[in-house]
């Protein structure tokens, strides 16, 4: 098998083409991801109802 100039340009271009996207993807992959961290709510954004026994035990209506 005979490697023309061409073939070995093409070559080479692929390989680098290559390792230039898993150095891409590593480095995404290893920066480290920004964390925000969320506050406590000061109230709950609702009506507080407090729940009867029977509805406790109740089954909800989806239910299979």
């Amino acid at each position: 098998m005979e490697l023309k100039r061409r073939t070995f340009i093409r070559r080479i271009a692929a390989l680098l083409a290559a390792a230039a996207g898993a150095a891409a993807g590593v480095g995404r992959r290893v920066r480290a991801c920004r964390q925000v961290e969320a506050l406590r709510a000061r109230l709950y954004p609702g009506a507080h109802k407090p729940l009867s026994d029977a509805g406790v035990r109740r089954p909800g209506r989806w239910l299979g």
